[in-house]
């Protein structure tokens, strides 16, 4: 691993989905376009952004608004599009006024903090069809219809079966999918060859959203690199939906009968989790179609594509059945559903690894199958870039990171990503290869700190791992009696917290979400709830779920100031020192200590808040210590006595211990440190004397 102290470069790459941007110069339906995109990028290139990572940009469904819950391998959301760009719109008089007025209506409809997802696909269908019927009128020697049949000849290895489906479900949605004729599952066959012929202008309409959505995105990712923008990532959803053409067109890659899920994991607070994903099947035709998947996105424009979940990508994922097999068995389908007791029991003993990893044969042919996935990708997209989240259980986390590790070695330029609230690894000790990365964006974090995002309690979650989470920051929390409660949380203190993260790493890469450094500045700033992006890791994405998961719009970019950003993106690595342990023979006092050298100090105050006491260039704390009584309550106080000849005080000078609890100072010399130790008396708080159960002491010399 590098050095951290040898970093002399760091970079910050924002991550955000284009359906969260707002900019004051565009119109949209209530969700943020490629247009809004390229206002973006302008004012992050003026604060020194060089790099910039997209949530996933795939099609989801329209009552979905988890970016990850993607329906299709290729095909891109037309949320992305810019209505008012669309040629057949720009170019016709009449109907760009009508689109410039619905689109003014629809700004007035969509002042919430929300995206209006609801009202996005209900307009922009109509302005869609509006487009493809001037689009069908254009002579066959026009450059737009030949840019079609181009696009449609290149596209058509996905494009084909995708355009076919998408009609297929519009007729036969009444049913599930599970329900449907066979028969049209068989491309080659006559029934599909009859729909195809009776229905070809509505497949050609899903084709050419697809080719203008293309172009967009290829135009303003062009436009991104013109400005200055060196690496464009995206973010590779988990899996495909199961009523997708893959799902129901693709049997010999596919298995629509199972799907991916994980097992529970109660030290997450998180039961069993089926997530409706396609299940897999490890072949070559899969293997190649993910392959040319990657491809395409690079030709489109991405120099870096991040894979969400790579120890399931490479090491192999688990499924679980999707339908009730008792009723399966009687030709029923009945979907399981994982907050039902029976169903989750079900589902869970159903379940199985794709390799076993108690059996060493099957752990090897997961090593085998990490590196066949990864070398493929690798060997056959020679351009692309790659970032690998590797956070799982052990097993598939070890084969993922072994071949991550292997192409590493053999000069490949693959990162991978750590991901800061999951990974139990000092800040410090991320070297230049890893990219730390904020997955879920504050909620995360103050998730770990509280027990507590959105709805969703952590019940795993005491003061021990609270305290343990702050010592990676260089925070002291001795004797955390539990989590802490968000209204403790200060603004000055999460922003403290921001700091450590950006100076504290030696990763090359610092992921933020964009929604995370723009709260860098005060002014957008929510010190009770935190919430911006991906409000509630785990939550339903679908629309209207009431925390708001994928749904949340920043504010507009001319609104904010990005001078924080640009502050930090200077700021030298600098560590904020590694937490010690100070012992005592009683057991009722825990304390903690640490170098102090340049940094702000984070401690909680006698009121209970976390805040911050910023150095004067009079006052040049040595070190900090923190002691806490975690006894019963008493008239008197109990005192203990700590050794700390080992801290380096010199027995020739005085040193002043300023309590910023009580804001008391004590004056002690080196001599008495060294020879008696540190004598503390403390009692337990009460609501009558806060704050009477700790010391946090800064020392500093002389006085």
């Amino acid at each position: 691993m590098t050095n951290p102290a040898a970093v002399r470069e760091k970079h910050f790459m924002p991550t955000f989905s284009v359906a969260q941007l707002r900019s004051n110069k565009t119109l949209d339906l209530g969700a943020g376009n490629m247009t809004t995109f390229k206002a973006v990028v302008d004012r992050l290139v003026a604060a020194g952004i060089r790099q910039v990572c997209l949530q996933p940009i795939h099609e989801v469904e329209a009552g979905m608004a988890s970016l990850f819950s993607r329906t299709s391998m290729n095909a891109l959301s037309h949320r992305l599009l810019d209505p008012a760009e669309i040629p057949e719109i720009k170019n016709n008089g009449a109907l760009r006024k009508n689109v410039k007025d619905v689109l003014g209506c629809a700004v007035k409809e969509t002042r919430g903090p929300k995206a209006n997802l609801r009202l996005l696909e209900d307009k922009s269908i109509r302005i869609l069809s509006a487009a493809f019927d001037q689009f069908v009128l254009l002579p066959e020697d026009s450059e737009r219809v030949k840019e079609f049949a181009s696009f449609c000849e290149k596209h058509s290895w996905w494009l084909d079966k995708y355009a076919y489906f998408k009609v297929l479900k519009e007729q036969l949605d009444r049913l599930p999918m599970e329900q449907w004729d066979r028969d049209y599952a068989d491309m080659p066959g006559s029934k599909t060859r009859e729909f195809i012929a009776g229905n070809q202008d509505r497949i050609n309409y899903h084709k050419y959203v697809q080719m203008e959505t293309y172009r967009q995105v290829r135009e303003g990712l062009d436009y991104a690199r013109t400005m200055g923008i060196e690496e464009i990532e995206v973010l590779v959803g988990v899996g495909i939906s199961r009523e997708s053409a893959e799902g129901f067109l693709m049997p010999e890659m596919f298995d629509f009968k199972r799907q991916i899920g994980c097992f529970p994991e109660p030290q997450n607070g998180y039961p069993i989790q089926l997530w409706g994903f396609l299940a897999e099947k490890d072949n070559d035709s899969l293997l190649d179609f993910k392959v040319n998947s990657f491809k395409n996105l690079n030709e489109l424009g991405v120099n870096r594509i991040g894979i969400d979940h790579a120890c399931g990508f490479l090491g192999g994922y688990t499924t679980f059945p999707v339908y009730d097999p008792q009723l399966l068995a009687r030709g029923q389908y009945r979907v399981l559903n994982a907050a039902d007791p029976h169903d989750a029991k079900t589902a869970e003993e159903g379940g199985r690894w794709v390799f076993k990893p108690a059996q060493e044969e099957e752990e090897v042919k997961r090593h085998v199958f990490a590196r066949k996935v990864l070398f493929a990708l690798l060997e056959k997209v020679p351009s692309m870039k790659f970032t690998a989240e590797t956070v799982g259980d052990f097993h598939r986390r070890v084969a993922a990171e072994d071949a991550i590790q292997a192409a590493i070695s053999n000069g490949r330029d693959i990162t991978l990503m750590r991901s800061l609230p999951w990974e139990d690894v000092p800040l410090a000790n991320y070297g230049q290869n890893d990219r730390l990365s904020l997955t879920h964006d504050m909620p995360a974090l103050t998730g770990l700190l509280t027990a507590q995002a959105g709805d969703h309690p952590y019940n795993w979650i005491d003061g021990q791992r609270v305290g343990k989470f702050l010592n990676r920051f260089g925070i002291l929390a001795p004797g955390l009696a539990g989590p802490i409660s968000v209204s403790e949380l200060t603004t000055d203190f999460m922003m403290e917290i921001h700091r450590r993260i950006i100076a504290g790493s030696g990763a090359g890469t610092v992921v933020m979400p964009l929604a995370s450094l723009y709260s860098l500045s005060p002014a957008h700033l929510n010190a009770e709830k935190w919430q911006y992006t991906n409000i509630q890791p785990g939550t339903s994405g679908e629309v209207g779920n009431p925390m708001g998961n994928w749904e949340q719009r920043l504010p507009a970019i001319e609104d904010t100031d990005l001078a924080n950003i640009k502050e930090s993106i200077g700021t030298d690595f600098r560590p904020f020192g590694s937490v010690g342990v100070l012992n005592c023979p009683a057991d009722l006092f825990q304390a903690q200590v640490k170098n102090v050298e340049v940094e702000a100090v984070a401690y909680r105050a006698a009121a209970g808040n976390w805040t911050v006491w910023q150095p004067t260039d009079s006052q040049k704390p040595l070190m900090e210590i923190a002691v806490t009584y975690t006894g019963a309550q008493s008239d008197e106080k109990a005192w203990a006595c700590f050794d700390v000849a080992s801290l380096g005080f010199d027995s020739g000078s005085n040193y002043v211990f300023y309590d910023l609890v009580s804001r008391k100072g004590y004056t002690k010399t080196g001599q008495e440190l060294l020879s008696n130790g540190l004598q503390v008396g403390l009692r337990a708080e009460t609501g009558n004397n806060p704050g009477a159960n700790r010391h946090h002491f800064v020392v500093l010399k002389g006085g």
